[in-house]
């Protein structure tokens, strides 16, 4: 472990920049949801996603291929990419929460709004070099659609200690 990585138990925070380590190392970033924040409530008031259960932690991410497990996406494509609601225990799938410190100037509001506007296919064709995961994490968290450079892990949380939310200070 480098270090900047701290095993501890601190929460995520909504708005935050957390990622699953992949079988070959990569980082797989989303954003964060929490449970049953505002928007995700406001959002199946509207019938724009399903019912969601809400003390569940979710997160907002953008995959290659459709997660079958506990994910939601609006796509009407062949379903080969897409931005995805999907609760925090799917995400991992048993593997720790890995928590980026990415810089912003943006409020939780808004990085959690750009998130999910994208939800479904409204961020694009999946491409590993131009349009990835990376690029999607950093367009909600920064406005700018580039991969994560400049970050570093300030936490790293065992799959059942992933159950705070702390309200992100503006």
């Amino acid at each position: 472990a480098s270090d900047f990585v701290k095993s501890c138990r601190m929460p995520a925070r909504i708005g935050d920049v957390v990622a699953v380590c992949l079988s070959w190392g990569v980082l797989h970033p989303a954003i964060f949801l929490g449970p049953g924040t505002p928007w995700l409530k406001k959002m199946v008031a509207e019938k724009t996603v399903p019912e969601l259960y809400p003390d569940t932690e979710y997160v907002v991410h953008f995959v290659q291929r459709a997660e079958s497990h506990g994910a939601w996406s609006s796509s009407s494509s062949s379903g080969c990419f897409g931005v995805q609601v999907t609760a925090v225990s799917a995400f991992l799938g048993g593997r720790p929460l890995h928590i980026l410190d990415v810089p912003t100037s943006w409020s939780a509001e808004q990085i959690v709004g750009k998130a999910l506007e994208n939800v479904g296919d409204a961020f694009g064709e999946y491409s590993l070099v131009s349009n990835n995961c990376q690029h999607f994490a950093m367009l909600c968290r920064t406005g700018r659609r580039e991969l994560l450079a400049d970050y570093r892990v300030v936490a790293v949380l065992q799959p059942l200690s992933v159950s705070a939310v702390v309200p992100r200070s503006s």
